[in-house]
């Protein structure tokens, strides 16, 4: 749950008041491959994915992990 709720229960006649001290921290991102045998690729990332990181994920450890023969023929 999370510290930011928009309906609460207070007195009749009474506003619904609380304070509360909201640590905002660094975010993660986590990029899993999953197949039907679990995971064959991962990453963690500090802050959000962009579709450059996701493309640059899947071209380093997605596809030459899984197809090793495409970097050989290129």
């Amino acid at each position: 749950r999370t510290s930011s709720r928009k309906m609460g229960y207070a007195p009749r006649g009474l506003c619904c008041m609380s304070r509360r001290h909201f640590v905002c921290g660094q975010r993660y991102s986590i990029l899993p491959v999953l197949t039907i045998d679990g995971i064959i690729a991962h990453d963690v990332i500090q802050g959000s994915v962009t579709s450059e990181i996701f493309l640059e994920f899947l071209r380093e450890q997605v596809v030459s992990d899984v197809f090793p023969i495409l970097f050989i023929l290129k």
